[in-house]
C-alpha cells in the first residue's frame, strides 16, 4: 500500500514549526548524517543522570540554571525549552529512574523542595515527597526490581535500619538486599530475572565477588571471576547478553578494555575496548552506546562518547569536550549529559543530543524566504529527505504525527543560522 507525506508549515515570531504527518511504522527509517545539536543553552554545571518521565528528558546534576532559569539541579526539557521541578535540591542529583508513576531522584542532597528528604526523593506530578527518613549517605544507581525500588551507592543506614550499600523499598519500609556488599555500589540492572551490582565492592552476601554481583531474590552470586583490577561503573542490557563499562582492563584472566560483556556463564571482550574509563552505558535496538573519559574505542578516535554495532566501535562525531557521565535516548536522538561545553566542536553546555539533521552545502547566499520543500521520494520507503529553507535565525521544530493524529516523534534543533536544510 502507498504512504504518502503531507507537509503543513507556519512561522510565526521567526520559529519555524515543520510539522509532518506520516504512516507511524516508516518513521522507523534508517538515519543518516548525524550531528550533535544543543539543548536550549544547556545548564551551568555538570549533568550525572538523565531519564524520561511524562514525555520529557529529565537531566540531574550539580546545575543551577537551565536554559536561563532557575532550577537546582534538576530540569525537563520538553523538546522546545527548559523547565524546574518545582524548588529542586540543595545538593547534587546522581540517580534518576520512574517508579509507580513517580519520578524519583536521588544523591547526596538532604532537603526537596521544601521537604526533609535525605538523599532520595519521589515527585508526583506536583510536589517533592521523601520516601521514608532516607539514606546516611550517598546514593548513586537506581532501579525497578520485583516491583520495589533498589537504591544503591555509599549509604550503610535505610530508613533507619542497617544496610549495606543497597537497599530496596516496598512502598513503606526500606530493608536490606540480603547482607548487602562491602563497599560502594555505583550501578544496577536487571538481566535474566536478576538483579545486577557493579562498584568497587570485593563481597556481595560474605561471598568474594570482585566489583560485580547478582541477586536471585534469594542469595547474592558471583558472575565468574569478576574483574581483577576495577571498578564498574556501568551497567546495560543488549538482547541476551549484560554489558559492564568502568576502568577495569580484565575479567578474570580475559583482557578487556574497561568494558565485557557477559552471556550468563562467561566473560568476553567487546572489541578492543577503549583506552580510559566508561561511566555511562545505554542500549538501542542492537547497537551499545558508551560514555566516559575515554579518546579511542576499538583503536579509533572516539572523543568520550562512541556506539558498539556489533562488530565495531564507531565515533560520535568528533564526541565530546570532557568527560560524559550520562546517557539517554528521546524522540530519536541519543542524549548524553557530563562535564563537557561542546559536543560535535559546537557550544553545548553540559548536556546534548546527537540528532539528523545536516545543513546542505553550496549555499553562499541565505535564502530569500521561508520555504519548506516537498520531501523526496514521495512514496517512501524506508528513507526520505525534508528540506527547507530559512532566511534569518530561527528555532526550528520537526513533528512527526500519525495518520489518526498522534505524536510519533519530535525534532527541535534549536536556534539555526539562515541557510538551506535536509532531515533525513
Amino acid at each position: 500500500m502507498k504512504q504518502y507525506l503531507n507537509i503543513l508549515y507556519n512561522h510565526v515570531n521567526h520559529v519555524s514549526r515543520f510539522t509532518l504527518i506520516v504512516i507511524a511504522f516508516l518513521t522507523c527509517s534508517s538515519v543518516y548524517a548525524q550531528n550533535w545539536f544543543q539543548l536550549g543553552t544547556g545548564t551551568n554545571d555538570e549533568v550525572r543522570a538523565l531519564t524520561i518521565y511524562n514525555n520529557n528528558v529529565v537531566a540531574g546534576g550539580n546545575f543551577m540554571i537551565a536554559g536561563g532559569n532557575s532550577v537546582s539541579r534538576i530540569a525537563r526539557w520538553d523538546g522546545t525549552s527548559w523547565a524546574g521541578f518545582g524548588l529542586g535540591f540543595n545538593n547534587e542529583v546522581r540517580a534518576l529512574t520512574v517508579f509507580n508513576g513517580d519520578l524519583i531522584a536521588a544523591g547526596n542532597f538532604t532537603s526537596a523542595g521544601v521537604s526533609i528528604a535525605n538523599r532520595i526523593a519521589r515527585w508526583d506530578g506536583s510536589s517533592w515527597m521523601p520516601i521514608g527518613t532516607g539514606m546516611n549517605e550517598k546514593i548513586l544507581a537506581l532501579t525497578v526490581y520485583n516491583n520495589e525500588l533498589v537504591a544503591a551507592g555509599q549509604f550503610t543506614v535505610a530508613g533507619g535500619v542497617t544496610v549495606h550499600h543497597i537497599a530496596k523499598w516496598n512502598g513503606t519500609a526500606w530493608s536490606d538486599v540480603g547482607t548487602g556488599v562491602n563497599s560502594s555500589v555505583n550501578a544496577l540492572t536487571v538481566f535474566n530475572g536478576a538483579l545486577i551490582a557493579g562498584g568497587y565492592f570485593t563481597t556481595a552476601g560474605g561471598i568474594q565477588a570482585k566489583f560485580i554481583a547478582k541477586w536471585n531474590g534469594t542469595n547474592w552470586e558471583p558472575l565468574g571471576a569478576g574483574f581483577a583490577d576495577g571498578e564498574v561503573y556501568a551497567l546495560a542490557v543488549q538482547n541476551s547478553s549484560l554489558f559492564a563499562g568502568g576502568a577495569f582492563t580484565a575479567a578474570g584472566n580475559i583482557p578487556v578494555n574497561r568494558i565485557a560483556r557477559w552471556d550468563g556463564s562467561n566473560w568476553s571482550s567487546v572489541g578492543s575496548g577503549m583506552n580510559e574509563r566508561i561511566y555511562s552505558l545505554y542500549s538501542l535496538g542492537n547497537e551499545l552506546y558508551a560514555t566516559g573519559n575515554f579518546t579511542t574505542a576499538g583503536g579509533t578516535n572516539a572523543n568520550r562518547i562512541a556506539k558498539w554495532n556489533g562488530s565495531e566501535w564507531l565515533s560520535l562525531g568528533t564526541g565530546l569536550n570532557s568527560d560524559g557521565y550520562a546517557l539517554g535516548y528521546f524522540h530519536g536522538d541519543i542524549f548524553a549529559g557530563g562535564a563537557f561545553i561542546t559536543a560535535g566542536n559546537i557550544p553545548a553546555y553540559y548536556i546534548a543530543r546527537f540528532g539528523v539533521i545536516t545543513e546542505v552545502t553550496g549555499q553562499t547566499t541565505a535564502p530569500e524566504k521561508f520555504k519548506l520543500y516537498q520531501n523526496f521520494p514521495n512514496p517512501f520507503n524506508p528513507v526520505t529527505k525534508i528540506s527547507f529553507d530559512i532566511p534569518a535565525a530561527s528555532n526550528v521544530t520537526i513533528t512527526v504525527y500519525d495518520t489518526e493524529g498522534r505524536e510519533v516523534k519530535s525534532y527541535n534543533y534549536g536556534k539555526l543560522s539562515a541557510g538551506s536544510y535536509s532531515e533525513f
